[in-house]
Protein backbone atom coordinates (compact mmCIF):
# COMPACT_ATOMS: atom_id res chain seq x y z
CA UNK A 1 0.00 0.00 0.00
CA UNK A 2 1.35 3.42 -0.96
CA UNK A 3 1.68 5.99 1.84
CA UNK A 4 0.42 9.53 1.37
CA UNK A 5 2.99 11.93 2.77
CA UNK A 6 2.48 15.62 3.39
CA UNK A 7 4.29 17.76 0.81
CA UNK A 8 5.49 20.07 3.61
CA UNK A 9 6.63 17.85 6.44
CA UNK A 10 6.78 14.32 4.94
CA UNK A 11 4.42 13.10 7.69
CA UNK A 12 1.24 11.15 7.06
CA UNK A 13 -1.92 13.28 7.14
CA UNK A 14 -5.45 12.43 6.12
CA UNK A 15 -4.93 14.84 3.23
CA UNK A 16 -1.39 14.80 1.82
CA UNK A 17 -2.04 18.19 0.19
CA UNK A 18 -2.94 19.91 3.44
CA UNK A 19 -2.20 23.61 3.69
CA UNK A 20 0.80 24.89 5.62
CA UNK A 21 -1.48 26.41 8.25
CA UNK A 22 -3.26 23.08 8.77
CA UNK A 23 0.04 21.21 8.86
CA UNK A 24 1.32 23.57 11.54
CA UNK A 25 -1.84 23.51 13.61
CA UNK A 26 -3.20 26.71 12.01
CA UNK A 27 -0.12 28.72 12.94
CA UNK A 28 -0.06 32.05 11.16
CA UNK A 29 2.41 32.16 8.31
CA UNK A 30 2.90 34.49 5.39
CA UNK A 31 3.54 31.68 2.93
CA UNK A 32 3.63 27.92 2.80
CA UNK A 33 7.39 28.09 2.33
CA UNK A 34 7.81 30.16 5.50
CA UNK A 35 5.47 27.84 7.39
CA UNK A 36 7.44 24.78 6.24
CA UNK A 37 10.71 26.45 7.24
CA UNK A 38 9.37 27.37 10.69
CA UNK A 39 8.07 23.85 11.28
CA UNK A 40 11.35 22.16 10.30
CA UNK A 41 13.38 24.77 12.21
CA UNK A 42 11.43 24.10 15.40
CA UNK A 43 11.65 20.32 14.95
CA UNK A 44 15.45 20.59 14.66
CA UNK A 45 15.68 22.74 17.79
CA UNK A 46 16.79 25.96 16.10
CA UNK A 47 16.82 29.02 18.34
CA UNK A 48 13.96 31.49 17.87
CA UNK A 49 14.48 33.76 14.87
CA UNK A 50 13.23 37.26 14.14
CA UNK A 51 10.83 37.21 11.18
CA UNK A 52 10.87 40.02 8.64
CA UNK A 53 13.88 41.71 10.27
CA UNK A 54 14.44 45.16 8.75
CA UNK A 55 18.23 45.02 8.59
CA UNK A 56 18.63 48.08 6.37
CA UNK A 57 16.56 50.17 8.78
CA UNK A 58 18.85 49.03 11.60
CA UNK A 59 21.86 50.26 9.60
CA UNK A 60 20.48 53.82 9.54
CA UNK A 61 19.28 54.19 13.12
CA UNK A 62 16.25 51.92 13.17
CA UNK A 63 12.65 52.32 12.09
CA UNK A 64 10.83 55.50 12.92
CA UNK A 65 10.49 59.04 11.78
CA UNK A 66 12.56 59.90 8.72
CA UNK A 67 13.41 56.29 7.86
CA UNK A 68 12.82 56.69 4.11
CA UNK A 69 15.06 59.76 3.95
CA UNK A 70 17.80 58.02 5.95
CA UNK A 71 17.62 54.95 3.70
CA UNK A 72 17.70 57.09 0.57
CA UNK A 73 20.69 59.06 1.86
CA UNK A 74 22.55 55.78 2.49
CA UNK A 75 21.58 54.32 -0.90
CA UNK A 76 19.57 51.54 0.76
CA UNK A 77 16.02 50.20 0.55
CA UNK A 78 13.80 49.02 3.38
CA UNK A 79 15.07 45.48 2.94
CA UNK A 80 14.00 42.70 5.27
CA UNK A 81 15.29 39.22 5.92
CA UNK A 82 12.72 36.42 5.98
CA UNK A 83 14.28 35.15 9.22
CA UNK A 84 17.27 36.46 11.17
CA UNK A 85 19.33 35.58 14.22
CA UNK A 86 20.49 38.97 15.49
CA UNK A 87 23.06 37.52 17.89
CA UNK A 88 25.01 35.81 15.12
CA UNK A 89 24.09 38.06 12.21
CA UNK A 90 22.95 35.05 10.20
CA UNK A 91 19.90 35.58 8.00
CA UNK A 92 17.77 33.06 6.13
CA UNK A 93 16.16 34.02 2.85
CA UNK A 94 13.45 31.70 1.57
CA UNK A 95 13.45 31.79 -2.21
CA UNK A 96 10.01 30.87 -3.46
CA UNK A 97 8.77 30.62 -7.01
CA UNK A 98 11.93 29.05 -8.37
CA UNK A 99 9.96 26.76 -10.71
CA UNK A 100 7.18 29.21 -11.54
CA UNK A 101 9.29 32.14 -12.71
CA UNK A 102 8.62 33.96 -9.43
CA UNK A 103 10.08 37.34 -8.55
CA UNK A 104 13.37 35.92 -7.28
CA UNK A 105 14.29 34.41 -10.66
CA UNK A 106 13.12 37.18 -12.99
CA UNK A 107 15.80 39.73 -14.02
CA UNK A 108 14.57 42.73 -12.02
CA UNK A 109 13.82 40.69 -8.90
CA UNK A 110 17.12 38.83 -9.13
CA UNK A 111 19.05 42.12 -9.47
CA UNK A 112 17.19 43.54 -6.47
CA UNK A 113 18.03 40.45 -4.43
CA UNK A 114 21.71 40.79 -5.39
CA UNK A 115 21.75 44.41 -4.18
CA UNK A 116 20.11 43.35 -0.92
CA UNK A 117 22.49 40.44 -0.30
CA UNK A 118 25.53 42.57 -1.13
CA UNK A 119 24.42 45.29 1.30
CA UNK A 120 23.89 42.63 3.95
CA UNK A 121 27.33 41.08 3.39
CA UNK A 122 29.00 44.49 3.57
CA UNK A 123 27.23 45.05 6.90
CA UNK A 124 28.64 41.76 8.26
CA UNK A 125 25.65 39.47 7.71
CA UNK A 126 25.88 35.87 6.53
CA UNK A 127 22.86 35.25 4.31
CA UNK A 128 21.74 31.67 3.70
CA UNK A 129 19.37 31.15 0.77
CA UNK A 130 16.98 28.20 0.76
CA UNK A 131 14.41 27.03 -1.77
CA UNK A 132 11.23 25.08 -1.23
CA UNK A 133 12.83 22.04 -2.86
CA UNK A 134 15.64 22.12 -0.32
CA UNK A 135 13.18 22.15 2.59
CA UNK A 136 11.04 19.43 1.04
CA UNK A 137 13.83 17.08 -0.04
CA UNK A 138 16.29 17.32 2.87
CA UNK A 139 15.29 19.82 5.55
CA UNK A 140 17.75 18.56 8.15
CA UNK A 141 20.60 18.45 5.64
CA UNK A 142 20.06 22.12 4.81
CA UNK A 143 19.02 23.51 8.21
CA UNK A 144 21.44 21.78 10.59
CA UNK A 145 24.46 23.57 9.02
CA UNK A 146 22.62 26.88 9.43
CA UNK A 147 22.03 26.15 13.12
CA UNK A 148 25.74 25.27 13.42
CA UNK A 149 26.81 28.45 11.64
CA UNK A 150 24.73 30.52 14.04
CA UNK A 151 26.39 28.89 17.04
CA UNK A 152 29.90 29.36 15.61
CA UNK A 153 29.26 33.01 14.75
CA UNK A 154 27.74 33.69 18.18
CA UNK A 155 30.89 32.26 19.80
CA UNK A 156 33.12 34.31 17.48
CA UNK A 157 31.20 37.50 18.21
CA UNK A 158 31.37 36.85 21.95
CA UNK A 159 35.13 36.34 21.67
CA UNK A 160 35.58 39.56 19.68
CA UNK A 161 33.42 41.51 22.13
CA UNK A 162 35.36 40.03 25.04
CA UNK A 163 38.66 41.06 23.46
CA UNK A 164 37.32 44.54 22.75
CA UNK A 165 36.18 44.89 26.37
CA UNK A 166 39.57 43.67 27.63
CA UNK A 167 41.39 46.24 25.48
CA UNK A 168 39.26 49.07 26.84
CA UNK A 169 39.30 48.08 30.49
Amino acid sequence: MMRNLCHLCNSEHANPNTSAAACLGAAAAESELEAAFDMHWQRLGGRPLTPEYRFAAALVGGPGRGLRARLDAAGLHDWRFDRADLGSQVAVELEGGTWTQGRHVRPEGFAGDCAKYNAAALAGWLVIRLTGDMLRDDPAGHLEPVIGAMEVRRAQMAMVLGLADANHG
